[in-house]
């Protein structure tokens, strides 16, 4: 989806410039380039210029979850519209299977779909309309639930954001990827990093997992650079299981779906993407 891959592409270069503690050019416009000696920001200190960029951090990330969760409402927007257009076939003439009934209550109801608030929302319409659901519906209104936190309140949690008691949790699931010693049941996560040792052999473990983190009302919702890399992955994820609901639909109403040849640069390219937000 493309608001997965421009939320991945953004929030890497805003977050690899928060994060490095060589970049310090601050100065939208400097003022021997205005021709004037009205400065609109004054030199700030080291210090200064630290703690701006830990702000700017939150602002990065503000914006790129925003990005990720209403890119998703637009593109259930879409799903929406297409199915109802197919809904709409043969309903004029029956004898014109192929001619779609299309008139101004779908606008109408295509618009209202638009304006409901919210991923629950939206699938409980998809659902009752179309039999269109996610079983990522609950963890989808978790991230909502934390863009309207970062978006209304800069990331401060209030009353009116928790979600889970005194708490505001957001929870998705992410690959995680595991060495299994032979003989042994503990797992050792690969991402803890270092050399493994593996004296009588073992397997890899791949797995999707649950993540959780909880902040409580008057903390700041805080995110790593893997973190914000797992929801990608996890929302591009759920487009996948929406996008097979909605082909099921598509087949019940006599549609051929006809997949798509898979680009190998364009997947190799995607790839990079995630991984250098990730980096």
């Amino acid at each position: 989806m493309k608001g997965v891959r421009r939320a991945a592409i953004f929030m890497g270069l805003g977050l690899n410039v928060a994060t490095d503690p060589n970049f310090k050019d601050y100065k939208l416009w400097k003022v021997e380039e205005l021709g004037t000696s009205y400065e609109l920001i004054p030199d700030l200190t080291h210090e200064q210029i630290a703690d701006s960029k830990t702000h700017f951090y939150q602002w990065i990330v503000a914006g790129g979850i925003r990005e990720l969760v209403e890119s998703f409402y637009l593109y259930l927007d879409g799903i929406f519209r297409v199915c109802q257009l197919v809904d709409g076939m043969g309903k004029t003439d029956p004898n014109k299977p192929n001619v779609i009934k299309y008139g101004p209550e779908h606008f109408k109801e295509d618009r209202d779909f638009h304006k409901l608030v919210g991923t629950k929302a939206k699938f409980e319409k998809l659902r009752a309309r179309f039999g269109i659901s996610s079983p990522q519906e609950d963890y989808l209104f978790t991230i909502s639930k934390v863009r309207n936190c970062l978006v209304h309140r800069h990331g401060l949690v209030a009353r009116e954001d928790c979600n889970d008691g005194d708490n505001l949790t957001i929870k998705y699931v992410s690959p995680r990827f595991y060495i299994q010693r032979a003989g042994e049941t503990d797992l050792i996560p690969i991402q803890s990093g270092g050399v493994i040792d593996l004296p009588h052999g073992g397997n890899m473990i791949a797995r999707f997992d649950e993540i959780s983190k909880s902040f409580r009302v008057g903390e700041m919702v805080e995110f790593t650079k893997h973190d914000l890399w797992d929801i990608c992955i996890f929302i591009l994820n759920c487009t996948d299981t929406v996008m097979q609901a909605t082909e099921k639909f598509l087949i019940s109403k006599g549609i051929e779906i006809t997949k798509a040849e898979t680009n190998e640069q364009d997947v190799t390219a995607h790839l990079a993407t995630l991984e250098k937000a990730k980096s």
